[in-house]
């Protein structure tokens, strides 16, 4: 017996068993590598062996130095998991008080502040430690820059109307601009993949605050809200406000895991079953009914003390079915309600896997007697699949035999996207440590899929000679050498909800609905040529299967194959309506469409049939047939510059138009030559007849 991961049990000895999960490994080796002074503010000794023997554990080792040192991490995070709670009353941290934080780190543990609240007391000491200096120098291209930016930006804030002050002096945008280089390099997770280096991340975030300062609102994520003026906005929402939710729904309907994925360090959380679990010696999911009432106490207490002193937000874990018991929580807490929505014969699968017996009643008692939500009731609805199929999708990929397919971290999902992309089935993988899914039962069978793929595309283009295939892929899919793109503003752009206006939902079916082209319009000039769309080019391809994308890769937000996105042609040009994924991902694209950050669309093709003429001394090319319609996207950049294959057609037009001059001038010259030869027979037949004469 292992006694692993606790006494009495009997499971292997690893981390994926262990009681308790790990720390961000790349955000502590930064540390590590980045803020020297701060790694060795605590576990010196010890932590320090602990951090090695976590790194050879990620890479599978095996050890008995390992397994042993995996044991004793069980011990260890039970006695220090409080380590940095003094962090929870807005302790201010310095290198003498983050040793317990730091320690937890090196172990791969996470404590009572929770990853995220460890993550943020170690950037907040780092930004310290970089020190606000007002003698702070930047280069001389920089500091004009900024000014610029200053003197643009008072300009255009002058006429502003607004209760703050929307003006900014260089001394502040320069605070931003060198928190944005601290940030890029403490903080790399954070950087977008396609920032090339600090200053652009610093410039970034200059122009995001800039925008604050103007729109009285973030357009992305908030930072740098301590140095916003008085009266700002977000500064007093985030200074007077703060926010009570009471999160329902039955029992194994993911309420906790809501609150866990949701919920701050330093905010409160109100759950009967740890509330149980702290005054008993059960685990959570144990309900004593002699106890039961001491919960009850327990928690109307909190009640009571949160409509006094709401210093902070506060989450309540309530699986009650009966509407006066919600009203009345919202009545007492100025509190919003969250439903989270799930079946019941998911939350029975639920609890028949990982629950005692007596849940399964628990559930069918919430069921029966639910009473459902009325008009004037402003209830949050969250499909807890979707929440957690947006988890799983973050997990990454794998590059295998030269594809890229998506990981998960549970077989379900991935057979889900296997059955989407026309296989079947899972296999496994270990990744750091951790046991993740790919789609297929194996390599050779996503590779079947793929050849069979090329093989189709290569029937339809045989016509057409190979060219390099592009840098970047749609997850999953190998690109067309001769794949073409073409970029258009947004015709006529339409976003539209389905749901009960009545009843603020963060789920609502949202539709993306616009023109991915248009119909014998002239394109833009694409590189020597322009470009008309035949009316005729998309017939018989609208049911090919195409998806809806952000920049032609990632996974699909829609699809043709599951009808959630629907292609058609109308006088205008290629319709497109989308029901967008209710994803992270979705849900950022939506926003930006809104706001007119992202107002083109785009498609993905192979030509089948095309035709040149000259115009005006401008070349003109018309897309005639479509063979193959892979994907419409929308896109943050245009992609007209992507015409290469386009410009391969028109050289061989150029050749064959060539060929044609060619031939008429070799054919004019035969014919004056046959003229020629004709005109000097001639001659000679009349020199012939006249020597003839003259003899006679």
């Amino acid at each position: 017996m292992t006694n692993f991961p606790t006494k009495g049990e009997d499971k292997k000895i690893s981390l994926r068993n262990s009681n308790y999960p790990q720390f961000d490994f790349d955000f502590a080796n930064n540390v590590k590598e980045q803020t020297p002074e701060i790694w060795k503010a605590g576990g010196n000794i010890r932590g320090n062996e602990a951090f090695n023997l976590w790194k050879k554990a990620r890479a599978g080792e095996e050890t008995e130095g390992v397994l042993k040192w995996i044991k004793e991490r069980e011990a260890w995070v039970a006695r220090h998991f409080e380590d940095g709670k003094q962090f929870k009353k807005d302790l201010e941290p310095n290198l003498s008080n983050v040793a317990g934080v730091v320690a937890q780190m090196k172990w791969g543990a996470i404590g009572t502040l929770g990853e995220q609240g460890m993550k943020d007391v170690i950037l907040e000491l780092t930004k310290k430690l970089e020190g606000k200096k007002d003698d702070r120098q930047v280069n001389a291209t920089i500091q004009k820059g900024l000014e610029n930016k200053v003197e643009k930006h008072n300009e255009e804030v002058k006429d502003l109307d607004v209760a703050w002050n929307p003006r900014v002096t260089y001394k502040t945008l320069l605070e931003v601009f060198e928190r944005g280089l601290g940030a890029y390099k403490s903080n790399p997770e954070s950087v977008r993949p396609n920032v090339s280096g600090p200053d652009q991340w610093a410039y970034a975030r200059v122009n995001s605050f800039l925008f604050a300062l103007k729109k009285g609102r973030f357009q992305g994520g908030k930072h740098d809200t301590d140095l916003l003026p008085n009266n700002h906005p977000v500064k007093k929402d985030m200074e007077e406000k703060n926010q009570v939710y009471i999160i329902m729904g039955a029992s194994c309907s993911g309420k906790s895991t809501y609150v866990r994925n949701n919920a701050n360090a330093k905010d409160l959380i109100f759950d009967f079953d740890t509330i149980h679990q702290a005054i008993s010696n059960n685990e959570s999911h144990i309900h004593i009914d002699s106890l039961k009432k001491y919960v009850f106490d327990v928690r109307d207490a909190l009640y009571e003390r949160l409509k006094k002193d709401k210093t902070t937000n506060a989450w309540i874990i309530n699986s009650s079915p009966y509407k006066q018991v919600r009203k009345q929580l919202v009545k007492d807490l100025d509190a919003k309600i969250i439903y989270i929505q799930r079946s019941k014969e998911e939350c029975l699968q639920i609890a028949e896997n990982e629950r005692p017996s007596e849940w399964r009643d628990y559930i069918n008692n919430y069921f029966e007697n639910f009473e459902s939500f009325d008009e004037d009731e402003l209830i949050t609805i969250v499909n807890m699949k979707n929440e957690e199929k947006v988890k799983r999708e973050l997990i990454g990929s794998m590059i295998t035999d030269g594809i890229e397919m998506p990981l998960f971290t549970t077989k379900e999902e991935a057979e889900e996207m296997a059955k989407e992309m026309g296989g079947e089935g899972h296999h496994e993988h270990t990744l750091d440590g951790e046991v993740v899914f790919m789609p297929f039962g194996s390599h050779e069978e996503i590779m079947a899929v793929m050849n069979k793929e090329d093989e189709d595309d290569m029937e339809e283009n045989e016509h057409i000679e190979g060219h390099e295939e592009e840098e970047e892929k749609p997850m999953g899919y190998r690109s067309n050498p001769n794949k073409e793109v073409r970029t258009f503003n947004v015709q006529n752009l339409e976003l539209r909800e389905e749901g009960d206006s009545n009843v603020v939902v963060s789920f609502r079916v949202s539709f993306v609905v616009g023109y991915a082209s248009v119909f014998n319009t002239l394109s833009n000039d694409l590189g020597n040529f322009k470009e008309i769309i035949s009316p005729d080019a998309f017939e018989g391809r609208l049911n090919d299967d195409v998806r809806f994308l952000i920049n032609h890769e990632g996974l699909p937000l829609a699809r043709t194959t599951n009808e959630t996105l629907k292609l058609t042609t109308d006088e205008t040009g290629l319709r497109y309506e989308a029901k967008v994924a209710n994803t992270s991902l979705g849900r950022d694209l939506l926003e930006l469409m809104r706001n007119g950050t992202i107002n083109q669309s785009s498609f993905a093709f192979v030509v089948d049939d095309d035709s040149w003429e000259v115009k005006d001394g401008v070349n003109i090319r018309t897309i005639n047939k479509v063979s193959r319609l892979y994907d419409v996207s929308a896109v943050t950049y245009p992609a007209y510059e992507e015409a290469s294959v386009a410009l391969r057609s028109m050289d061989e037009w150029k050749k064959e138009e060539e060929t044609k001059v060619l031939k008429e001038n070799l054919k004019k010259e035969k014919e004056e030559r046959e003229r020629e030869d004709l005109d000097l027979i001639k001659r000679n037949l009349r020199e012939l007849r006249l020597s003839i004469i003259n003899k006679k």
